[in-house]
C-alpha cells in the first residue's frame, strides 16, 4: 500500500513538473514573438531588447526540457519502468543545457558584452537544439496514446497529423541556425539584429506551436 501511495506521489509531482513546465515555455514562447515584433517594429533595434529576448528564449527553452522530462518520467512510471524514468529525468540534457547557456549569452550581452555576436550565437544554438529534438514531442504523445491503451489505428492517425509539426519544428531549427550565421557575417551591426530578431520570431512560434501539442498535459493533471 505505500509503495503505491509512493509511486502515485511521484507520479503526481512529476505531472506538476510538466504542467509548470508547459505553462513557462507557453509564457516564454509568447514573450520572445512579442518582444521580436517590439524590436523589427523600433526599425533599428536596441541592443537591450535583444539581449532581453535571448534571456527570455533560454528560459522557455530550459522550460521545455523540463515539461518534457516531467512527463516522459510519469508516462514511464505509468507503463511500470521506473527504471526509464530515472533515465529520462537525467536525459533531456540537450534542451536543458542549450536554454542555459542561452540564457547565459543573454545575461552577458545585456551587460555589454560581445552584443552583436552573443545573440547570433544564442539563435543558432537553439536553432540546432530545435533540429536535434523535432520529433520528441510527437514521441511523446505517442507514448502517452500506448500508456493509454489506444488502437494501432489511432495511433497511426496520430503519427501522421504529428508529422507535420515536427517539420516545420526542424525547419525552423534550420532557418535559425542560417539567420544566425548571416548575423554573424552581416555588415553592420542593425543588420545583425534585425537578423537575429527574425530568427527569435521564428524560433519563438515553433516553440508555441510545440507547446500547444503537448496543452493536453495541463488539460490531464487538472481534469484526473
Amino acid at each position: 500500500m505505500s509503495t503505491t501511495y509512493g509511486e502515485a506521489r511521484t507520479e503526481r509531482v512529476l505531472g506538476a513538473t510538466s504542467v509548470t513546465g508547459t505553462i513557462a515555455e507557453a509564457a516564454g514562447s509568447i514573450a520572445v514573438i512579442v518582444l521580436s515584433i517590439i524590436g523589427l517594429a523600433q526599425g533599428t533595434a536596441s541592443a537591450t531588447i535583444v539581449a532581453v529576448t535571448t534571456i527570455v528564449l533560454g528560459a522557455a527553452l530550459l522550460a521545455e526540457g523540463g515539461a518534457l522530462a516531467g512527463e516522459f518520467a510519469r508516462l514511464a512510471m505509468v507503463s511500470g519502468e521506473p527504471g526509464a524514468a530515472d533515465s529520462v529525468l537525467g536525459g533531456m540534457s540537450l534542451q536543458v543545457a542549450c536554454g542555459g547557456i542561452a540564457l547565459v549569452l543573454g545575461i552577458l550581452a545585456l551587460l555589454g558584452v560581445s552584443v552583436g555576436t552573443l545573440p547570433a550565437a544564442a539563435v543558432i544554438l537553439v536553432g540546432g537544439a530545435m533540429m536535434l529534438t523535432a520529433g520528441t514531442i510527437p514521441q511523446l504523445r505517442q507514448l502517452r496514446a500506448i500508456t493509454a491503451g489506444t488502437s494501432e489505428v489511432a495511433l497511426s492517425i496520430g503519427r501522421s497529423s504529428m508529422a507535420g509539426m515536427a517539420g516545420f519544428q526542424f525547419l525552423s531549427g534550420v532557418a535559425a541556425i542560417v539567420l544566425g550565421i548571416l548575423a554573424l557575417s552581416a555588415s553592420s551591426v542593425e543588420t545583425g539584429r534585425t537578423l537575429v530578431l527574425v530568427g527569435f520570431l521564428i524560433v519563438g512560434g515553433a516553440m508555441t506551436i510545440g507547446v500547444t501539442a503537448m496543452s493536453g498535459n495541463f488539460l490531464r493533471f487538472f481534469t484526473k
